[in-house]
């Protein structure tokens, strides 16, 4: 996912394991890492709000609700 800003750009990165029986990713394995990209090319690591890291929770739980 990229959104774009204020000069700055926020990319969030998804790290799984594919289950090699269904060729798809593991829930329980998904990471996902935000960083904040500025045009002077500085980076700066984002914490996921409250909401994201529940839905990743979720996820990681096999309830997509």
């Amino acid at each position: 996912m990229v959104k774009g800003g204020q000069g700055t750009w926020d990319v969030m990165f998804f790290r799984f394991a594919v289950n090699p029986e269904t060729k798809k990713p593991a829930p329980a394995t998904m990471e996902q890492v935000m960083l904040q990209i500025d045009y002077d090319g500085g980076i700066k690591f984002i914490e996921p709000s409250k909401e994201e890291q529940e839905s990743m929770r979720r996820l990681r739980q096999g309830n997509s609700k």
